[in-house]
């Protein structure tokens, strides 16, 4: 199973000082993978969203031109969580939306207490032994989305999961509404390309196919707006 969720990445050519920086909001933000069930047994098994309960992210962006974005994000391994049911439900239909996944699931707290230990172990990500997940931005370019109502970018994003990076293709919408900024993206990879082994279990009839999909979306404001919410 598992991982993280993830984000994008945009770095152009241009002067760190013509950047403004901006405070993510994490209440109403969401750093994610979703898992896929497979198998013959794939009835009894689960799909899954892992999501980030804490992080910590340096956002850089342009005021004047919201596709000009530096990006960094560090997740605690052992702050993820599976199947959390407020963000099932507040995500669920987008994930639906954008053909990620039809339906994720919430099972018992048991199950999901389980699931994380199995998530957490050796033989998966190994949180013992490689605490942190990290995502780096990367270049950036147009492209036409169409689901993005805003700026549509494919972007390179470096991800670190269990000690190895690898760089996967996001799909990057850009918005600005009452001058915070929204920034909504997908990617795809895989357990393997990570060396984690997927979840298999009752002699390989229920497991989590070997693809993952990474969903993110952001809600940013001016430092200067944040510091006055803040106080």
């Amino acid at each position: 199973m598992p991982l993280l969720l993830v984000l994008l990445g945009l770095i152009p050519n241009i002067n760190h000082a013509d950047y403004d920086t901006f405070s993510v909001d994490s209440s109403q933000s969401v750093f994610a993978v979703v898992t896929h069930k497979g198998g013959i047994g794939a009835a009894f098994a689960h799909n899954h969203l892992i999501s980030a309960s804490s992080f910590q992210a340096d956002l850089r962006m342009s005021e004047d031109n919201p596709a000009l974005i530096t990006f960094e994000l560090d997740v605690a391994v052992d702050s993820l969580r599976v199947d959390h049911e407020p963000d099932v439900r507040r995500w669920e239909d987008r994930i639906a939306a954008l053909g990620i996944e039809d339906k994720l699931d919430t099972p018992g707290d048991r199950d999901r207490r389980r699931i994380r230990r199995t998530m957490l172990g050796n033989g998966q990500i190994d949180a013992s032994s490689y605490p942190k997940i990290s995502v780096r931005s990367g270049s950036i370019q147009e492209a036409e989305l169409d689901w993005c109502s805003g700026q549509s970018h494919s972007a390179d994003v470096d991800v670190t999961i269990k000690g190895t990076t690898q760089t996967i293709v996001f799909d990057v919408c850009v918005g600005a509404e009452a001058g915070s900024r929204t920034i909504e993206a997908v990617g795809s990879s895989t357990f393997s390309t990570f060396g984690i082994k997927p979840y298999s279990g009752v002699l390989g009839t229920v497991k989590n196919k070997d693809e993952i999909d990474f969903y993110s979306f952001i809600v940013a404001h001016p430092a200067a707006h944040a510091d006055s919410l803040a106080g």
